[in-house]
């Protein structure tokens, strides 16, 4: 499982010429659902009008078994499955979809004592961005993957520039007081301060990508935020870094080729010149999708199982189409 683990942010963190096909086809996937959705007419029925987008859009086609749901702060309101592999009970590795969680302990933890060397690291803008997953493989402790070949490598000039890499989070995990510690004992001090459903727990001492949940507990902490449970309600989109290196001077490295924004441990889809919606989000290299709306009052997931090099890609462009279907 730790192999799978480092396989998936790695993949995560390396699919930047793959994403930009996909993700151009975003605004495509927005039109489409609108259409789709005018063809039914007046009728309100969400559940009918997703099922449209998801047989009719091409971003939502060849994605094997998969399994998705929307609902508010009180419970699931829509959801489906294709396939009969995945369900909202199935476990299955989140990935980068670890950052968001990691994030919400590390608030729930320090609260209003949280430092700005700790909010750069959750921003990934502190310089800590060498770390390979792959050296992950295998080591016992989060120290352990943070001090294997050059994982903890620092660079000086990357220091409040946002580069996209799990050796931030890991160096805070250090920070913590956490890095003597096994995928076990993570799991328990995770439960320790997080109200979290039972179904989470670390498989790899990475703090950016060792996770492995069921789509049900993943909502459930999606949830949570959305009633004011947790923390990081307080924190979505709070302390937002440019991403895009190519409109911002402030960024080294993003896997997404659009000017969004990245908060603590997740993304702010929020690319003026796409017209996009500033959903919170943080995708997983596995095809793991999840979001919360913009107004906070809505959160859904797409949850896949899949070790392909676009399979993240593909999630956040269907994912979206479902968001648009029901939203708009």
């Amino acid at each position: 499982m730790q192999s799978i683990a480092a396989m998936g942010v790695c993949l995560m963190e390396n699919f930047s010429l793959r994403i930009t096909y996909f993700l151009m086809t975003w605004g495509m996937a927005v039109c489409c659902a609108g259409q789709v959705k005018q063809a039914i007419g007046a009728q309100d029925d969400r559940q009918v009008v997703i099922q449209q987008v998801l047989d009719q859009m091409p971003q939502c086609q060849g994605l094997g078994d998969y399994y998705w749901e929307i609902g508010d702060g009180q419970g699931v309101l829509v959801q489906g499955q294709h396939g009969r592999t995945l369900g909202p009970n199935d476990y299955l590795g989140i990935a980068s979809a670890s950052k968001w969680v990691f994030a919400a302990y590390v608030v729930q933890r320090l609260g209003s004592g949280l430092a700005p060397e700790q909010i750069e690291k959750l921003q990934l803008s502190s310089g800590y961005d060498q770390l390979n997953p792959a050296f992950c493989i295998g080591k016992p402790t989060a120290e352990a993957c943070f001090e294997a070949a050059n994982n903890s490598g620092f660079d000086a000039t990357h220091v409040g520039l946002f580069s996209y890499n799990g050796g931030h989070m890991q160096k805070l995990m250090m920070d913590l007081g956490l890095g003597n510690l096994g995928s076990e004992a993570l799991t328990a001090d995770l439960h320790r301060y997080l109200p979290l459903d039972a179904a989470f727990s670390y498989n790899s001492p990475q703090a950016a990508g060792g996770l492995r949940a069921t789509p049900a507990a993943y909502g459930d902490f999606l949830r949570r935020i959305i009633r004011g449970e947790l923390t990081m309600a307080d924190y979505l989109g709070r302390n937002p870094v440019c991403t895009s290196p190519g409109s911002c001077p402030a960024a080294v490295s993003s896997p997404v080729p659009f000017a969004w924004h990245y908060s603590l441990g997740h993304w702010v889809e929020d690319d003026p010149l796409r017209g996009d919606d500033g959903a919170f989000s943080s995708a997983g290299a596995f095809g793991f999708y999840p979001w919360i709306s913009a107004d906070r009052r809505f959160y859904g997931l797409l949850a896949r199982n899949n070790f392909q090099p676009s399979a993240a890609v593909e999630s956040v462009a269907c994912g979206i189409a479902i968001r648009h279907a029901f939203m708009d």
